[in-house]
């Protein structure tokens, strides 16, 4: 019996036949569908799933299809990190000071030098032995106390800073000008009023300041002795030292 042609889908029974066993074979070939309809497509242009597949159509893909891969994203350079900031010491530090965190400044500083010191912020008889040992290397005044120079010999000074000595024309910061006169009929006994003498005796400016005791109340804060300070300068040390020990430091106290 011959299949009922229709308009624009010629195919006879044997095609359909051949179409059939096609199908069957490759099937249990293990294809899939769409290769089977691919390949039976190709193979004689026959009519796979009611549609039809003109003869010289090219071959279809294979049935796989990869998903197209997702546009990479643009490059994002990583956010720069800010260098880590760097420690400086802004006063001086002596034995038994309260600064705790210039004190682990330091102390890091040592460490990082070859001292085995604990970083907890106390300037005790171990962080005072490690300063000496490195003030003595590097032929500084060998006082334990972390001045100027030793910070500077250290590389703890912030670079651009003024010296201590340099200061005394610009510093005007924590002036204390209490009790001037005061201080100015002692200085006339000390020194003579003379702000800027030096004798050679380790006494120096107008109020008789010796080196140590210069330094213990932040002296060079202005200079590194007090005959390098200015007569304000020197006042406002006088009254640091006058706060923590009155006027016991000085021999002509009467004259107050």
């Amino acid at each position: 019996m011959t299949l009922q042609t229709v308009p624009g889908r010629h195919r006879s029974a044997q095609s359909f036949s051949v179409f059939s066993e096609l199908t069957s074979v490759l099937g249990q070939a293990g294809l899939s569908g769409a290769r089977v309809a691919a390949t039976v497509g190709v193979a004689g242009g026959l009519m796979a799933a009611g549609s039809a597949i003109p003869a010289n159509a090219a071959p279809a893909k294979a049935s796989a299809v990869t998903a197209a891969a997702p546009a990479a994203a643009p490059a994002v350079a990583p956010a720069a990190v800010p260098a880590a900031t760097k420690a400086y010491l802004t006063v001086t530090l002596r034995k038994g000071n309260s600064n705790y965190g210039q004190n682990k400044t330091l102390q890091r500083r040592l460490n990082a030098l070859g001292a085995k010191l604990a970083v907890d912020g106390r300037f005790g008889p171990k962080t005072l032995a490690a300063v000496t040992k490195y003030q003595r290397s590097k032929g500084l005044v060998v006082d334990g106390i972390v001045g100027p120079k030793t910070r500077k010999a250290l590389k703890l000074a912030k670079a651009g800073s003024a010296p201590a000595a340099a200061s005394r024309s610009t510093s005007r910061t924590g002036i204390n000008l209490a009790r001037a006169a005061m201080w100015d009929r002692i200085a006339k006994c000390e020194s003579g009023g003379r702000w800027s003498i030096n004798t050679g005796n380790g006494y120096y400016g107008g109020l008789q300041f010796d080196y140590r005791t210069w330094l213990s109340v932040n002296g060079d804060d202005f200079a590194p002795r007090a005959d390098k300070a200015s007569r304000a300068e020197q006042i406002t040390v006088a009254n640091r030292l006058y706060a923590k020990r009155g006027l016991q430091p000085w021999g002509c106290r009467h004259a107050a």
